[in-house]
């Protein structure tokens, strides 16, 4: 499935594109050895966690055929239909108002749901970052 860009008013667009470019170089710089998914998961949650970063974080899980979004990890799928969109409409968030804003909902939607936004977060940005190749 290609991935949708969501296309945002300037300093929205500029604030993903933003995310985008340091998280990228942050992964090149850093990648020395580890895969680049986890290298990615570990520079986004700061971010998304708030300033310290959640220890013990398991590792994102890819969505099923029949989901919605592929960016979203079977546990997700298998959640009530309103975490599903909550989820959905985070990943959103982040594409259009960058990533500090929608960290900043996931936060307060409680720990099911940010946890989830972090796992598809990093799905989602890491295909966005490999299909500019920039990783």
């Amino acid at each position: 499935m290609a991935l949708e860009r969501i296309e945002g008013s300037g300093s929205a667009q500029s604030a993903i594109e933003a995310d985008i470019a340091r998280l990228a170089a942050e992964v090149k710089e850093k990648s020395a050895g580890e895969s680049s998914r986890e290298v990615l998961k570990q520079a986004v949650q700061p971010e998304v966690y708030g300033i310290q970063a959640r220890p013990g974080a398991k590792a994102s899980t890819n969505a099923g055929e029949d989901s919605q979004s592929p960016y979203l990890p079977d546990y997700v799928n298998q959640a009530p239909e309103e975490i599903r969109l909550e989820v959905e409409r985070l990943l959103e968030t982040a594409f259009r108002s960058g990533v500090e804003e929608a960290a900043k909902q996931a936060r307060a939607a409680g720990p099911f749901v940010l946890d989830a936004f972090h796992d598809a977060l990093v799905d989602k940005l890491y295909a966005e970052m490999k299909s500019r190749k920039l990783i």
